[in-house]
């Protein structure tokens, strides 16, 4: 999956919104292609928490959820 690739690069220290916000659109498009809700994809919330973090300076991550999600993708 191309989002989980996106996701290691973005919670690898990923710097650039513009792109971080394409990588974003490329994965809620792959979750609606293989017919997964993205509000509940591992990879597309790591995505958005580094965008979050980027833009306005706050972690998004609410009690366990990255921890979840970067066991889920491999982190």
């Amino acid at each position: 999956m191309k989002r989980n690739e996106y996701a290691r690069i973005a919670q690898s220290g990923a710097s650039n919104p513009r792109k971080l916000v394409l990588c974003l659109v490329e994965a809620i498009d792959e979750c609606r292609a293989e017919n997964k809700d993205p509000a509940k994809d591992a990879a597309t919330f790591l995505i958005l928490h580094q965008l979050c973090w980027l833009l306005i300076g706050h972690d998004v991550s609410f009690g366990d959820r990255w921890s979840k999600a970067s066991k889920e993708i491999g982190l």
